[in-house]
């Protein structure tokens, strides 16, 4: 796994899963801080989702619960030989700077606001 930051403490998770042959990236929205953050992101979901649309990426899942995440993620058949791999960091690269790009700039206005 490999994380990159974010604004406001938060984090993209990004993971493979051999078992399940697939692999992914996530952002937890943990506390109180976290739900606040996590919903006004959700005020502007079809917009994150058409940017995700757009850049020909599989749409983001969004669950609520005890700690909300929004989540993507795509099969990954094995074996993961060399050319899988290579595979997966393209996907890795797309779908990473996509999750910053529509995260990022919406998670610093709320941190700005806050401060």
């Amino acid at each position: 796994w490999l994380k990159l930051s974010l604004p406001g403490g938060y984090y993209i998770n990004l993971y493979r899963a051999q078992s399940e042959q697939k692999i992914g990236g996530q952002v937890r929205f943990p506390g109180a801080e976290g739900e606040g953050s996590y919903a006004e992101l959700g005020a502007d979901r079809e917009a994150i989702d058409r940017e995700f649309a757009d850049a020909g990426l599989p749409l983001l899942t969004w669950r609520e619960g005890e700690v909300p995440v929004i989540s993507i993620a795509a099969s990954s058949p094995l074996p993961w030989d060399e050319a899988r791999e290579e595979e997966q960091r393209a996907w890795f690269a797309r779908m990473g700077n996509q999750l910053v790009n529509s995260l990022r700039p919406r998670l610093q206005r709320m941190s700005a606001a806050v401060d």
